[in-house]
């Protein structure tokens, strides 16, 4: 492969094949959605006829699902300049401002709804390219400059037609394409392959942990109790945040179930349930090492329940733990309603663990594969800094 020469452009050091445009030189169409008042709730219909595309639908990483909303073909038909065509780019104007993606296939039509903007591109520039472009330093930079508003940051059609895109050969376009696309599948496979890891864990939890299923050679009675019955549940000692450290030896909770920051103390010792009882009060939290519990964390001192069965069995019943939490400035979550939380727990420790040691499995296999999850996101990312600027070229 031949060595890369660059030149210098107005937007720092490219290839020589490669060239710079503004937008508005690589589109053949685009629009912007209606004013609010062309496309209001009283225009939505039950049925699926056009779908209409909100910034919601818009993710960092494809097309979100989750918000569907429909218009008539009739009303549709008035707003033809906000129908999009197959194919097209849609970009949001806000919330972040400059995300993009390819419109999907899911629904036979779709139009524009207010603040999201589409782009048919010309010949010169690949549509998945582009969107991957969005994701670079130079365009992020760029948006971040084309944006205004004191509470939330917009921009609008005319700056984004401003936006310098570089620009490589078609063919090198399709290649860095095709390159991030077959490692974004295997994230998307990844994320999916979580997804069901933990909808069978939660199967599972549900039916070890209530009795429904029971392991073999188990056949003790199960009991209802009180929390307070089968262990002390202990509020956490204050910590000064100016004295944790990032490399202490031990991890501090403190409102939430991520460390504060870690200390060369410990209070607590390993594989110890927690529950929140200050700032994110209800979340449930399990360290399998020994640390520290600060003032607004609640651990667990286990003398008639196996401790690593107590977290599982909080998990359950995390909905009720998160509904007695006292909402204010402040959410609180009393010590005294963990101690009197009636639990419906097997009698025999032995079925505990054994029920702990196949969730924690469970556990183990999905932080796996979270873990693997990460670094393929974080080679996808070390990719484009490296493709999306010339520095590894696909082609010679």
């Amino acid at each position: 492969m031949k060595e890369t020469k660059f030149k210098n452009t107005e937007i720092g050091m490219i290839p020589e094949e490669w060239e710079v445009y503004p937008l508005s030189s690589l589109v053949s169409d685009i629009a912007d959605g209606p004013f609010g008042s062309n496309l209001k709730t009283e225009h939505y219909i039950s049925e699926k006829e056009v779908r209409v595309v909100q910034l919601s639908n818009i993710g960092d990483d494809g097309w979100h699902d989750s918000n569907t909303k429909y218009t008539s073909f009739a009303h549709a038909s008035t707003l033809s300049r906000c129908i999009i065509p197959t194919g097209s780019i849609l970009i949001a104007k806000m919330m972040p401002a400059g995300r993009a993606i390819i419109c999907p296939k899911i629904d036979s039509q779709y139009i524009l709804g207010s603040d999201v903007v589409r782009i048919t591109c010309d010949t010169k520039l690949d549509p998945k390219y582009f969107v991957y472009n969005t994701k670079s330093k130079l365009y992020l930079e760029q948006i971040s400059e084309c944006t205004q508003g004191s509470t939330r940051q917009r921009t609008s059609i005319s700056k984004l037609k401003t936006i310098q895109i570089v620009v490589p050969p078609t063919r090198e376009q399709d290649s860095i394409a095709s390159a991030l696309t077959s490692i974004d599948n295997l994230i998307s496979s990844l994320g999916k392959l979580i997804e069901k890891k933990k909808n069978i864990k939660q199967g599972a939890m549900q039916q070890l942990l209530t009795g429904k299923t029971r392991l073999k050679g188990f056949n003790e009675p199960w009991v209802e109790k009180k929390l307070g019955e089968v262990c002390s549940v202990k509020r956490g000692v204050r910590v000064v945040k100016r004295n944790l450290t990032t490399d202490g030896l031990y991890p501090v909770y403190q409102n939430t179930n991520i460390p504060l920051g870690y200390s060369n103390q410990y209070n607590v010792e390993a594989n110890t349930p927690f529950v929140i009882i200050g700032g994110s009060a209800g979340q449930v939290g399990i360290c399998r090492e020994r640390y520290w519990a600060a003032d607004d964390c609640a651990f667990f001192a286990c003398h008639d329940i196996y401790k690593e069965y107590l977290y599982y069995v909080l998990l359950l019943n995390q909905r009720n733990i998160l509904h007695n939490v006292r909402t204010g400035t402040i959410p609180r979550l009393d010590r005294t309603f963990l101690s009197g939380m009636l639990v419906y727990i097997s009698s025999n420790i032995a079925e505990q663990q054994a029920i702990a040691t196949i969730l924690t499995k469970m556990d183990d296999e999905i932080t796996a594969l979270e873990a693997k999850k990460a670094k393929y996101e974080a080679i996808k990312q070390g990719m484009m800094q490296q493709l999306l600027t010339g520095k590894i070229r696909l082609i010679s």
